[in-house]
C-alpha cells in the first residue's frame, strides 16, 4: 500500500509505513496548534522528520483574469526589501 492509496490512513497506518521506509524521525499532531507549539521540539531532532499536517485548500472560484492581485510588489522590490532587512548589499 502507498500513501496515495489512501488518504483516510490511521496515524498508526502512517507512522508505520515511515518508519519501514527510513523515516526514523515521525510525530503525528493532531492540529496546527499543537504543532506551532512543537515546531521548535520538531526541528531540533535529528534528520529526516516527518510531520504529516491536514491542510484545508483554500478554492477560489474565480476566472485567473478577475482575482484579486496577491503580489503587490515587484520581483525587484521584494529583492531590496530582503536585502535590506538583511543589512547586506
Amino acid at each position: 500500500m502507498t500513501l496515495a492509496q489512501d488518504a483516510q490512513l490511521s496515524p498508526q497506518v502512517v507512522l508505520d509505513e515511515m518508519k519501514k521506509n527510513g523515516v526514523t524521525h515521525v510525530v503525528w499532531l493532531p492540529d496546527g496548534e499543537e504543532f506551532a507549539a512543537n515546531v521548535g521540539q520538531i526541528l531540533a531532532q535529528p534528520r529526516p522528520v516527518f510531520v504529516p499536517l491536514k491542510v484545508v485548500p483554500e478554492v477560489e472560484n474565480v476566472p485567473i483574469g478577475q482575482r484579486r492581485r496577491w503580489q503587490t510588489r515587484t520581483r525587484e522590490r521584494v529583492l531590496a526589501d530582503l536585502r535590506a532587512e538583511l543589512g547586506v548589499g
